[in-house]
């Protein structure tokens, strides 16, 4: 009996499954943190944008 077949019936898991799904999960996190700097960029823009526009207005005055 392997050792993996050996886990697999003994404790109910495959350690292969437990790495190939902690490879999904950083994979899903690496995404999630992608859009969340992209977010972040799109907010920083947008606020900069507001930013300046607010500063034209006073100094035309």
């Amino acid at each position: 009996m392997s050792t993996q077949a050996y886990y697999k019936e003994r404790l109910g898991f495959d350690p292969a499954d437990t790495v190939a799904e902690h490879q999904r999960e950083q994979r899903t996190q690496h995404g999630y943190e992608e859009s969340l700097t992209k977010f972040k960029d799109e907010r920083d823009a947008i606020q900069k944008k507001t930013f300046t526009k607010w500063v034209n207005k006073h100094l035309k005055k």
